[in-house]
């Protein structure tokens, strides 16, 4: 018992500012309060992403593509199309219990690069964005900077 409190007295550190005395658990209260706000910002900015004008969708999970627009893309993958599914990936990234760090690492991956890696059972495949749903995601991710250690 006597350890434990002095490691917990130990772990306390001085804030500059005021001389004011912030334990660790205070710190990451904050910590996760902040990341909370971050991914539910993010959250919401992803479900603002409208809906592919090139479909016409017929139901939840059916829709038809412009032949032209399959032409101009040349992809045949059903999901490059549905942005209700691309966003439905975007918001699998903040959901994971991954740090708040590393998933707006992988939202930056995909805005740069345009696809993502996807496991699923055992195996994995390259998915690849539209256009314009990268283009979003760039916008709103435009004023996050971050200084990731590996």
């Amino acid at each position: 018992m006597r350890r434990k409190l002095s490691r917990m007295r130990s772990v306390q550190s001085v804030c500059k500012g005021g001389g004011m005395m912030e334990t660790l658990t205070q710190m990451m209260t904050r910590y996760t309060s902040v990341a909370k706000s971050i991914r539910t910002k993010l959250m919401t900015d992803i479900d603002a992403i409208p809906e592919n004008p090139n479909i016409k969708r017929l139901d939840i999970c059916c829709f038809t593509v412009r032949y032209t627009e399959v032409l101009k893309s040349r992809m045949l993958c059903a999901e490059y199309y549905d942005f209700v599914q691309q966003k439905r990936i975007l918001k699998g990234i903040l959901l994971t219990k991954e740090t708040l760090e590393s998933q707006l690492k992988r939202l930056m991956d995909i805005a740069d690069t345009g696809k993502t890696v996807i496991r699923s059972y055992g195996q994995s495949y390259t998915f690849v964005f539209h256009p314009d749903v990268v283009k979003v995601l760039r916008e709103k991710l435009d004023g996050f900077e971050l200084e990731i250690e590996t």
